[in-house]
């Protein structure tokens, strides 16, 4: 697929739909860097540090998806292995019992993750190096 530059730090492609989107941003260093997260266009502020993040250093999990319980407890014993504080193991149990609420009071609205075609094409190419 051809590469459109719509602004000097930013490389957009046409997607299946036609509707374009941005896949890389200009880093620091004078190169590009590709999204992380190409399903959802993110823009997220953190409450503890007022950083600003958008998909091209976060990752968006939705709390309907039937897998995020099991990824969110292996995210928890990753957390001890690599010696993270009690404030951060608290939050991630706290978070954990707010999606199993969520899940239990929406239970027609949880999902297996999918990704539907032709729309999500670009979410399955191949990474760029």
């Amino acid at each position: 697929m051809p590469v459109s530059v719509s602004h000097p730090d930013q490389r957009s492609y046409g997607g299946a739909t036609g509707v374009r989107f941005t896949t890389m941003m200009r880093n620091n260093k004078g190169g590009f860097m590709e999204k992380i997260d190409r399903k959802y266009q993110i823009s997220a502020v953190s409450v503890e540090h007022r950083h600003s993040h958008s998909e091209f250093d976060s990752v968006l999990f939705l709390a309907k998806d039937k897998a995020l319980v099991p990824t969110l407890q292996f995210y928890y014993g990753e957390c001890i292995r690599q010696g993270a504080d009690n404030n951060q193991l608290l939050g991630i149990t706290l978070l954990i019992e707010r999606v199993q609420r969520w899940q239990l009071e929406n239970v027609d609205k949880l999902k297996v993750a999918d990704i539907d075609l032709p729309a999500g094409r670009s979410i399955i190419e191949p990474n760029r190096q």
